[in-house]
């Protein structure tokens, strides 16, 4: 049997730093557009890339209370490895959501670098 509190404690802190980056992105994007800033790419990009970077890691901090930690691990790895397989890329007139597909795209692989390089990959 693993030892899952060190697994456990590695996710959480992984997924609240993750968390809190976006956090800050979607205040940046606030501020901004609240001074006047004009929104455009170069304003939306930051929270976009933010947004899909959290996903894998909210979804993990919400099932480790439910499931704990090796089969909330488990569970999102599945789903990142299947996102990037088993479907294709977006192919919609909107840029924006051409672009939010392909951030979520490479959200799910860093996710999956990630986890690799944490070690966690044998435990899970």
């Amino acid at each position: 049997m693993p030892n899952t509190t060190g697994l456990t404690e590695n996710l959480i802190f992984s997924a609240q730093s993750v968390i809190r980056n976006e956090e800050r992105a979607r205040k940046a994007l606030a501020k901004g557009v609240t001074e006047g800033m004009v929104v455009d790419s170069y304003l939306l990009r930051p929270v976009l890339i933010a947004q899909a970077t959290a996903v894998p890691w909210r979804k993990v901090a919400a099932r480790i209370e439910q499931a704990g930690a090796v089969e909330a691990l488990r569970s999102v790895r599945e789903e990142c490895m299947e996102f990037l397989t088993e479907r294709s890329e977006t192919q919609s007139t909107c840029a924006i959501t051409n672009e939010s597909d392909r951030l979520a795209r490479d959200a799910a692989r860093d996710f999956l670098r990630t986890i690799r390089s944490m070690r966690v990959d044998a435990q899970a």
